[in-house]
């Protein structure tokens, strides 16, 4: 394998990593989001740190030439007939093998990163760790193979994978039997993890729907809200909408200043109305600012959240979500 062809099968690597990442984040949503989130997971950190792991496609020692001319030279050949160090080698079907059981290995080990850093366990945050995983220990990989000799450097073998498929399954009847189970437990893992995935826990699947005011040194808090508004003048409020829904939602929000007497709204004026499209995992921050068009005690200030479009008389009893708060209105120079 030439340096060009090693630069290849580098960009070639970086390339997948970059595609099946963007296809689990773009919110496509069924199967294929599904296949690509756990190729991501459960293969390609492993299969990218298997390269830095193991540079060539079999194990090789370098070999000394006695020659006066070259005593202190040496070179690398296949097998372990040489004298001098052995270099790591694994060819491609127990390389993929590794590369799934290393990727296993490495899925607690992501979940206790994201928990010191205090990340939520999202898609974005598994996907980010996955694919620079992935991307470091491909480049760092790359490095290693460069320092190989070309006629033991590991490559892609996209010419040989099918014959080596196929070799895989010969030999004698315990070498047979334990590829078939090797084979199968694979299958099973990535069935489970699929499953996992389509079929999310109940109650995994939700919309949390916050209203938020912004504190003096930038932050948001849900609290400190304007509980006192003089007429005409307006305050700056942010409504978070968060997609837990495991597939792209679009969402309108609704924002109704209400006159309540009683159990009953009396009185309504539509001040605001927004849509945004969410895929899974992302949250929406609609700032905006909101003057009362009423005046007086106990005014309600409520937002309906819907998927999709909402209907143009909104209400409690059709919203998806709902919040809500409570201020009066007076008379300036009262």
């Amino acid at each position: 394998m030439s340096r060009k062809e090693l630069a290849a099968d580098t960009i070639l690597t970086l390339a997948a990593v970059a595609a099946v990442a963007f296809v689990v984040t773009s919110g496509i949503g069924g199967p294929i989001q599904v296949v690509a989130g756990a190729f991501l997971v459960l293969f390609l950190p492993g299969y990218a740190v298997s390269t830095l792991l193991f540079p060539a496609s079999a194990s090789t020692r370098s070999v000394s030439d006695p020659s006066p001319m070259n005593r202190n030279r040496s070179w690398y050949v296949g097998g372990n007939d040489g004298d001098g160090p052995t270099r790591a080698g694994l060819p491609f079907l127990e390389r993929l093998a590794f590369g799934f059981g290393l990727s296993v290995a490495f899925v607690p080990i992501f979940a206790l990163l994201l928990d010191v850093a205090l990340f939520d366990y999202q898609q974005t945050a598994i996907v980010g760790i996955a694919t620079g995983t992935a991307t470091v220990a491909t480049l760092l990989g790359a490095v290693r193979r460069a320092r190989t000799p070309d006629k033991t450097r590991y490559a892609l073998p996209l010419r040989t994978a099918a014959i080596e498929a196929r070799t895989a399954f010969d030999g004698s009847n315990g070498n047979r039997a334990v590829n078939v189970a090797l084979l199968c437990a694979v299958v099973l893992a990535v069935g489970a993890v699929t499953f996992g995935l389509v079929a999310p826990a109940d109650g995994s699947q939700f919309t949390q729907v916050s209203l938020l005011t912004e504190q003096d040194d930038g932050s948001l808090t849900a609290g400190n809200y304007p509980d006192q508004f003089t007429n005409g003048t307006s305050s700056e409020l942010v409504l978070l909408v968060e997609n837990y829904e495991q597939e792209q939602t679009k969402y309108t929000a609704v924002a109704e200043l209400q006159r309540v007497e009683g159990d009953n709204v009396v009185e309504r004026d539509e001040l605001k109305r927004e849509s945004q499209t969410l895929a899974a995992g992302q949250s929406w921050q609609y700032g905006h600012r909101i003057t009362p068009t009423m005046q007086g005690e106990d005014l309600q200030l409520v937002y309906y959240v819907y998927r999709g479009d909402a209907p143009a008389d909104p209400s409690e009893e059709t919203a998806y979500r709902t919040v809500n708060i409570w201020f009066n209105v007076t008379a300036v120079g009262e």
